[in-house]
């Protein structure tokens, strides 16, 4: 569970809260829908608390007021459940099928900006049983099956109500309660309570415009609100230009803009330039010019808090944070615009957000590296603004410096495929005007980028073209050819060439031995050494390997140390020298537990399973690669649990089964491809067990696994793994037994016989292949003694798994 911490408490709408909290349980998607400000994130979020324990696997929030780009939705979706697809074209799919067996609300925050996305969203996520949403939205999502509720104002007295009375009405309770976080003194009393009211009442009830006029009483009696809201509010009303829910909500953040000082109002207005939070060093350097002066700053943002224009966040972050509430900078942005100063507070943002990537990048592979890839993590809204505004005002070159300068993060935190849209984007922007060079090491990077996606063509295509570049730009592109003939490396290598790929990359090492590039030599070291791997030049990648980890340790890179050191593992896996690998793996699993690198951690316990198998250490290796399959299945990283399912081969076939082997192997060679590519030691031991299964079976049998398993999807794979690794386990038989000594899968299917259902069906159902169906059924028959389906179905009624 994800939910925002409230800071303050929640007033009011008890009647609201129990209608939706009924609501919930009969209808799978609500929408609360209403003006901004009256109050549905709170409402919503107080429903997320409120209905939390109703749900198994809880309530999961996702905030989507700081994404401008309609494609990101999904990946915010993905974020928060802690998954990593990297591909466009899975996202969707990917998200549904991690949720299938969940029982979750879901709540997605300011969706109105978003429709068309979360509206298909939505659509797609409905598909899922154990789901329900609850969405904010300024207007109804029109999704089958929506139920729109409209979040009303807060209550108000009548006018005729008596001072004893007004006190139960949710705007007053709202309004004194915030006042006395003012002022503690503050209370409703006889003299202030018909004021208090007609106040309220003149706000329309609207929560942030009640916050922010309770805010003032510090600096003006409860009678001068009143007479100025008196004022505001008449000029507001003859406005033909906006409807009457924004002219209301106007009234309040008008009259707290009047109550500025000219350099708070030039303040706020210029904050509005950063989408979502920022710190007060990019205010500093962004916001301040011409009227502000720079040692007035803090001081002016004090202000800002103050007045409940601007929040501040100071415990979440090692530096404090500051935004504001989304209405509040929808009007503060309209008075940039009206200020004439919203195009060149966006090329300050721009420009200021080029100079700190290109300043931090070289930071995030040093020693302090965790430090300030979190900093990127939290500027990364920032950078998505600076990034869109490249684009659309064409300075492609300062775009392409900012990407160029991110690469690092994007990889070493999920952003790959939205890292590889914004280079493809400003490389097909790109024009004359752009530098030779830095258009090389944009190319460099889609290309290594399109590769880990999985699109070799582009690859290719980049990679090629990042080579040519460098040559055209003549002296100053031999700086950067080196990294561009590893992306063409990279990419030979993903194509199976390795010859060629060990071609370009060793002339990528010896350039930037040469030039002295230390990063980027570690780097391409990297890469050759799997390359001599995947040719068993052994030799040459343990030198190179070698020369990468002591680069490495220099820069006191903790995630390169990572990669080389689990290099080094499976080097020398690749040469049957097992403890040697051991004691590399477990330094790259140290060091990737320590950067928290979650991909990375459940990768080496596989190869760490592996190297245990062959030590004769058959216990230890099954629990770490159960251990990484339950890992990867979280990430919902198909290539890394295809690799596991290698390692569950190697426990059948050591248990006799060697036509099982086989078809989980076939399985794996569908599913797995780019792993079994991708790394020679995984290559090596696939082989290893598929000859060994192989030389154990006549043609027939062999070619009926094989058929077998190409018909197996990703998950019936996991389904048959476990099923035989169950049904052959003295152990495990015993403690999955249930009723007639049937495990619960083969329950499951005693209910669904016992209903009539056929073989095909029950597969269907269960999400199964037929064999391992029929597998299961004949065990069910042994088990209880009976010769044909009837029995069964006799058997499934008499212990009430179906009704007669």
């Amino acid at each position: 569970m994800n939910l925002p911490v409230m800071l303050t408490s929640f007033i009011g709408r008890e009647k609201e809260t129990v209608d939706l909290l009924g609501l919930l349980k009969s209808s799978r998607l609500i929408t609360l829908t209403g003006m901004g400000g009256c109050g549905k994130t709170r409402l919503a979020l107080r429903l997320a608390y409120e209905a939390k324990d109703n749900y198994a696997d809880g309530v999961l929030w996702v905030e989507l007021i700081s994404v401008m780009d309609e494609t990101l939705v999904p990946q915010f979706l993905a974020k928060a459940l802690n998954i990593s697809i990297q591909t466009e074209n899975m996202l969707v799919d990917g998200l549904v099928e991690v949720l299938h067996d969940k029982q979750i609300l879901i709540v997605l925050d300011n969706c109105e900006h978003l429709l068309k996305t979360c509206r298909s969203l939505t659509e797609k996520l409905l598909q899922v049983p154990g789901v329900r949403l609850l969405t904010t939205s300024r207007e109804p999502l029109s999704v089958e099956g929506e139920t729109v509720y409209l979040v009303s104002p807060l209550s108000l007295p009548p006018v005729e109500s008596g001072d004893v009375e007004i006190q139960k009405y949710d705007a007053i309770r709202l309004f004194v309660e915030r006042a006395r976080a003012v002022v503690s003194a503050f209370n409703l009393t006889q003299e202030n309570g018909d004021v208090i009211a007609r106040i309220c009442r003149r706000l329309d009830g609207i929560p942030l415009a009640i916050e922010l006029a309770s805010a003032r009483v510090n600096v003006l009696s409860v009678e001068q609100i009143n007479e100025r809201l008196a004022d505001r509010f008449s000029l507001l009303t003859s406005s033909h230009t906006m409807d009457a829910h924004h002219r209301t909500l106007r009234i309040a953040i008008d009259w707290s803009y009047d109550l500025l000082t000219p350099q708070e109002q030039i303040l706020l207005r210029r904050l509005a330039v950063f989408p979502s939070d920022c710190s007060i060093d990019s205010v500093e350097a962004i916001c301040v010019f011409g009227e502000i002066r720079e040692e007035q700053t803090l001081n002016l943002l004090a202000s800002l808090v103050n007045r409940s224009l601007v929040i501040s966040e100071t415990l979440k972050h090692p530096q404090a944070r500051y935004y504001m509430l989304e209405s509040v900078r929808e009007y503060a942005r309209e008075k940039l615009n009206e200020a004439g100063e919203a195009k060149g507070l966006s090329q300050r943002h721009l420009e200021y957000f080029m100079q700190q990537t290109e300043t931090i990048a070289p930071k995030m592979r040093g020693r302090d590296q965790k430090l300030w890839l979190d900093w990127a993590e939290t500027e990364h809204d920032n950078f998505r603004a600076a990034l869109k505004h490249a684009l659309e005002t064409k300075n492609i070159e300062t775009g392409m410096h900012i990407a160029n300068a991110l690469i690092f993060f994007w990889n070493s935190h999920g952003y790959v495929f939205e890292g590889q849209r914004w280079l493809e984007q400003l490389l097909n922007e790109g024009n004359g005007n752009v530098s030779t060079v830095i258009r090389a090491k944009s190319a460099t990077y889609a290309a290594m980028f399109a590769n880990l996606v999985g699109d070799s063509f582009s690859a290719q295509k980049r990679g090629q073209e990042a080579v040519e570049l460098c040559a055209f730009a003549g002296e100053d592109g031999e700086q950067f050819l080196p990294m561009a003939l590893v992306a063409l490396g990279v990419s030979a290598r993903s194509n199976g060439d390795f010859l060629e790929a060990l071609k370009q990359l060793t002339h990528a090492v010896e350039m930037n031995r040469e030039l002295d590039h230390k990063t980027d030599l570690a780097f391409s070291l990297q890469i050759q050494a799997l390359t001599a791997m995947d040719l068993e030049k052994y030799e040459l990648a343990e030198a190179s390997l070698q020369e990468g980890l002591k680069l490495a340790q220099e820069a006191r890179d903790t995630i390169r140390v990572a990669h080389v050191s689990n290099y080094l593992g499976d080097l020398y896996r690749c040469r049957r020298k097992y403890h040697d690998a051991l004691k590399w793996y477990e330094m790259s699993l140290s060091n990737f537990s320590q950067a928290k690198a979650r991909r990375d951690v459940a990768g080496v316990m596989h190869n760490l399973a592996h190297t245990y198998w062959h030590l004769g250490e058959k216990d230890k290796a099954g629990k770490l690669f159960r251990e990484s399959l339950s890992r990867q299945q979280a990430l919902k990283n198909a290539q890394g649990i295809a690799e596991c399912l290698t390692g569950f081969s190697a426990i059948l076939l050591d248990r006799g089964l060697a036509a099982e082997a086989v078809c989980l192997l076939t399985a794996v060679a569908i599913h797995g491809r780019d792993a079994i590519l991708q790394w020679p030691a995984e290559r090596m031991e696939y082989n290893h067990y598929f000859k060994q299964a192989r030389v154990k079976l006549s043609s027939t049998k062999f070619e009926e696994a094989q058929a077998e398993g190409r018909n197996l999807s990703l998950e019936q794979a996991q389904e048959f793994a476990f099923y035989f690794l169950d049904q052959s386990s003295p152990k495990g038989s015993e403690t999955r037994k249930s009723p007639g000594g049937l495990t619960q899968r083969e329950l499951e299917v005693v209910a669904l016989i016992g209903s009539g259902k056929s073989n095909i069906e029950i597969a269907g159902e269960l999400v199964l292949s037929k064999r391992t169906v029929e597998s299961h059924v004949a065990h069910i028959l042994t088990k209880l003694g009976f010769k044909n389906r009837p029995q069964i179905v006799r058997w499934a009624v008499e212990n009430g798994l179906v009704s007669e």
